[in-house]
């Protein structure tokens, strides 16, 4: 239930002396999750970027483009929505392009929009 953004000044994957790197929780309500909305052709829940080194790794190069497509899921974990599937929210990610898109399934379908 954390991100780990890391700015790889030498692109060598390595989080080395000088290099800017901070750690953001998410919130102890919200989980990756899919819960028990349907999932979206970008990727297997509830994070489908893989490293093969356990944690799932994503990568913005420079020229905006991504490592790879795919998809994180985040869902409430705790109060009245937390069983809710129209709680779930998608970011996908295009990797020609960098692009993050948000998704709702708030209304019973995908929706491009939080």
């Amino acid at each position: 239930r954390r991100v780990r953004l890391h700015g790889d000044s030498n692109n060598d994957g390595d989080i080395d002396t000088g290099e800017n790197w901070r750690i953001i929780d998410l919130p102890e309500t919200i989980a990756f999750s899919i819960g028990s909305a349907p999932k979206l052709r970008e990727g297997n829940p509830p994070i489908s970027f893989d490293s093969g080194s356990g944690d799932p790794v994503l990568t913005f190069h420079r020229n905006g483009s991504a490592s790879k497509s795919g998809v994180v899921y985040l869902r409430p974990v705790q109060g009245d929505m937390a069983a809710s599937p129209e709680a779930v929210r998608a970011l996908t990610v295009e990797r020609a392009t960098g692009e993050v898109a948000c998704h709702s399934y708030r209304t019973g379908a995908w929706e491009f929009s939080c």
